[in-house]
């Protein structure tokens, strides 16, 4: 779905841990 993307847009709740987590963990499975 992603493929050929020139950049993309992770946005998280900043008051909630667990948001920014899942963001990371969004981040390294869009890497692999």
């Amino acid at each position: 779905y992603y493929r050929g993307a020139m950049g993309i847009l992770l946005v998280y709740d900043v008051t909630d841990e667990a948001s920014f987590n899942s963001t990371l963990l969004s981040l390294v499975l869009l890497s692999a």
